[in-house]
């Protein structure tokens, strides 16, 4: 838990603590939905739950792989429901004047004070928590200085709850996960479930668009989930769900015949000339394709119109401008030649 606080708690901010500071702070778990049926939550004990909208947790993910190697953090907005469990409806990152360490963050304060108060006043939504990432210290749980800082806040201001959530980057990807704070237990907290709701938040589109002069987004444009602490559902439930299928457009250059043998050829070949073999090929929801360098942060993008025009680069999720020439093929035969070309201007001639 961060610097921004001061204004809340009048707390302060400190490096994270080693893990064996955390033997102080009881912990509670569960696994199963009977632990968190909906008439067995206590509303009197930190909830064993939280919920939040896709979109806000393709959000986090975002900000989380804008900084890889440091800390970053920012405010979770929404409200609580009668039994204590939070409901994520609105996140944001780090202002411009936010303070990233590889051991602690500060956020802007003004940033949260100007679009905390505007986010309240126009929708109603509140500040109920605060997220942070550990990036890749190996701490994946709140420190003994987060927990502190958590129980401290629940003292000195008018509320009974607190959410917390920690996020770490492993491999190109993120992951984040609840703790559940409450008054009445000021020794412990739980390790809370995400409940996650498969759609845009009512909150996110709007606030963006009537906002816009104000906030500041990730650079990173695509989520890359690890494995989050999820809310087990029964395998009937399961089944009931259909599953989400990536449809290739027809159009696309791997749907014709023999390109996707050549897909795989120019995968290993990225493996071969970048020298690692930790490359996921992956695919939007509109079946465009691309190459993510895990430990690069690095995305080789197959636009809709590839291969007549080059591969995109995006390092860090930004896009940049190669300094390599495209040599557009005849044909389907020399799709995989002049991708070999085109890479080995990129990494071998550097």
């Amino acid at each position: 838990m961060k610097k921004i606080l001061d204004k809340i708690f009048n707390s302060s901010a400190q490096a994270a603590q080693p893990k064996s500071d955390e033997k102080n702070y009881r912990k509670r778990q569960v696994g199963t939905r009977d632990d968190v049926d909906s008439y067995l939550i206590d509303e009197k004990e930190p909830a064993p739950t939280a919920i939040i909208y896709q979109s806000e947790l393709d959000y986090l993910s975002r900000c989380i792989l804008d900084y890889p190697d440091i800390e970053t953090g920012g405010q979770l907005f929404g409200f609580w429901t009668n039994q204590g469990v939070p409901v994520v409806l609105y996140v944001i990152g780090p202002g411009r004047h936010a303070n990233h360490q590889q051991s602690f963050f500060n956020q802007d304060s003004d940033y949260l004070m100007t679009v905390g108060n505007e986010l309240l006043n126009r929708y109603g939504l509140c500040h109920i928590g605060e997220w942070h990432s550990h990036h890749q210290l190996g701490l994946a749980r709140p420190s003994g200085h987060d927990a502190r800082t958590m129980h401290n806040g629940l003292i000195r201001i008018p509320q009974r709850r607190l959410l917390l959530c920690i996020g770490n980057y492993r491999n190109g990807r993120s992951t984040i996960n609840p703790y559940n704070f409450h008054e009445n237990d000021l020794h412990g907290y739980a390790d809370a479930l995400w409940q996650i709701i498969e759609m845009d938040s009512p909150f996110r589109s709007i606030a963006d668009r009537e906002l816009n002069d104000i906030l500041i987004h990730p650079i990173t444009n695509s989520p890359r989930h690890g494995d989050n602490r999820l809310l087990q559902i029964s395998s009937v439930e399961h089944e009931s769900q259909p599953e989400k299928k990536i449809r290739i457009p027809a159009s696309y250059w791997i749907a014709q015949e023999g390109n996707l043998t050549v897909l795989k050829s120019m995968l290993q070949l990225t493996r071969n000339v970048t020298a690692t073999n930790d490359i996921d090929a992956q695919a939007d929801e509109s079946g465009i394709v691309q190459f993510h360098i895990c430990q690069k942060n690095i995305d080789i993008r197959f636009s809709q119109n590839f291969p007549s025009v080059c591969p995109e680069i995006y390092v860090k999720g930004q896009k940049i401008q190669p300094d390599a020439i495209w040599n557009t093929p005849t044909d389907n035969s020399e799709i995989y030649s002049s991708y070999e070309i085109w890479l080995s201007q990129l990494f071998i001639n550097k």
